[in-house]
């Protein structure tokens, strides 16, 4: 049998084995001692090839591997002309993963491809020929962070160091708006591209339960409760009580010191869709002082002040010959805002200004996704008559005529089988307009009539009083409010400010806070 022979490719610290035609299936034999292979090539590092050494004197050193260099963990390379890449990691030596040609140029990483500043693709998936193919493939060691190409926080431990180096067979097309090439495309000149890949990046992308780690799928997953788990301290805290614990009830001038405060209460919001903001000032600002409501503030911290025909911000207080329910000092049952938008608001905050000599008037929050998940384990099929009916929602007053159709439960088209991902609850009795005549099946009436009870059971109602200063946040399209009847006297006031806030910016920051946390800089 024929020695393989070796050169020195002195610039990457790299050995290149080559294949000679007397070995058979060297790819598959040689996995495991950490060679990396480069079309008919296998490459390695120095430190596993001199561990090898004393082995490739003979056919052993194809046959078996060893344990000391499997430990090692060296990425490794299967190709030929006639196929795409195949791959391990140093995260996983013995699983290999295919990585289609358009895909993997159209995921190219590098700076021509990835603007460098605003982290934007310079490309399109249509500009990558379908024919492309590959001409070179190599992992090479990263001497440097800055090698790897990755925005601050990319990066996996058990993959990083390690860049899959690839050069391209034709160019990509360049979309040019007055060519006339294919696709209003044209060819780039120039030479071939070559594509650089962390391992990092190429592991993330390969798992999509990574991927889902990458943006903090976990971290914003829902977590149904009922009003024990609200109660329930999240951590120890020796000040948490029956009604108010500290975990849920955060105070104000924390919120706006503490980025881990920060987080933990955007935490509370996006995971249990329910938080409250203590000690928040309940000035009056004054016409002309400049001045402006604490509300306001609180709202534009956490993301942005969404506006409606209500207003930017609005009064919930007793008002004579009122046009909205809430407006009354009538008991006000379990509903949602403004379902009659085809967007409903995400969020909602609520600011108590006053509550003084006032009987009654307690706030109640349950969480509908809790109670839609208890309904499709108890009963399937009110759930999916609930899921698949339409309900239309409307306000027709005041000057304002709005409506919109939502389905109670609103499902991830994606969830699996043995629970459904609820993303949305819509439910709201007092704006439901009349069902329809036609498409409303008979089994709808008792699903409802199911799913009503259950979020009358003791066991979900979260109630409590609202005191001046405080703010409570909550999932609008997710947790459902009320509030009890109160009675008042010429020297009651209840007087709650309130505004909507939408999620994408809360998202942000969690993803962005969360990311610092991991990395131990808040």
């Amino acid at each position: 049998m024929l020695l393989p022979t070796l050169r020195t490719r002195a610039s990457r610290s790299l050995i290149v084995v080559s294949q000679r035609s007397q070995f058979v299936s060297p790819a598959e034999r040689l996995r495991g001692n950490g060679i990396v292979s480069t079309r008919n090539a296998y490459v390695a590092t120095q430190s596993t090839l001199a561990h090898l050494a004393p082995e490739l004197s003979g056919p052993s050193a194809l046959s078996s591997p060893t344990k000391a260099a499997a430990t090692q963990s060296i990425p490794t390379i299967r190709w030929d002309s006639s196929s795409p890449l195949s791959v391990t990691l140093p995260s996983a030596p013995f699983d290999y993963i295919t990585l289609p040609n358009v895909w993997l140029r159209d995921t190219c990483q590098c700076p021509t491809c990835i603007h460098p500043t605003t982290r934007q693709k310079t490309n399109r998936t249509s500009d990558v020929p379908l024919d492309i193919g590959v001409v070179r493939a190599e992992w090479i060691k990263a001497q440097s962070v800055s090698d790897l190409g990755e925005p601050e926080g990319y990066g996996d431990a058990t993959n990083e160091g390690w860049i899959l180096e690839v050069e391209w067979d034709k160019p990509i097309y360049r979309h040019d708006t007055t060519s006339s090439g294919i696709e209003g495309h044209a060819i780039s000149r120039g030479a071939n591209h070559v594509s650089r890949y962390s391992a990092a990046i190429l592991g993330r992308l390969a798992s999509p339960k990574a991927t889902e780690a990458f943006y903090q799928a976990d971290v914003l997953q829902m977590r149904p409760w009922l009003r024990e788990d609200l109660l329930r301290p999240h951590h120890s805290n020796a000040d948490n009580h029956a009604e108010r614990p500290s975990t849920l009830f955060i105070p104000y001038s924390d919120l706006l010191s503490s980025k881990a405060t920060l987080l933990h209460a955007l935490k509370q919001l996006t995971q249990y869709g329910f938080v409250v903001f203590i000690g928040v000032p309940t000035t009056v600002p004054f016409a002309g002082s400049g001045d402006d409501w604490e509300l306001r503030r609180v709202a534009n911290f956490i993301s942005h002040v969404r506006a409606t025909f209500y207003g930017a911000l609005w009064d919930v207080k007793k008002v004579g010959e009122s046009k909205n329910v809430a407006y009354t000092d009538l008991d006000l049952d379990l509903h949602m805002d403004l379902l009659y938008l085809s967007s409903p608001p995400r969020y909602q905050l609520l600011h108590c200004l006053r509550n003084r000599n006032v009987i009654g008037g307690r706030s109640l929050f349950v969480d509908g996704i809790y109670a839609a998940q208890t309904l499709y384990n108890e009963d399937r099929k009110a759930f999916e008559a609930l899921r698949d009916t339409d309900v239309r929602f409307h306000y027709h007053n005041d000057g304002h005529h709005l409506t919109k159709i939502h389905r109670t439960f609103v499902v991830d088209p994606n969830s699996n089988t043995s629970m459904p991902n609820i993303t949305a609850i819509n439910y709201s009795p007092p704006f439901q307009a009349p069902l329809s005549l036609q498409t409303t099946p008979p089994e709808f009436y008792p699903a409802l009539q199911k799913f009503a009870a259950l979020l009358r059971r003791p066991e979900a109602r979260y109630e409590f009083l609202m005191q001046e200063g405080d703010v409570v946040c909550f999932d609008n399209r997710r947790v459902l409010h009320a509030r009890g009847a109160f009675t008042d006297s010429p020297e009651s006031v209840r007087w709650l400010k309130g505004a909507y806030v939408e999620a994408d910016d809360i998202v942000d920051k969690v993803r962005v806070l969360e990311g610092m946390s991991k990395r131990g800089l808040i």
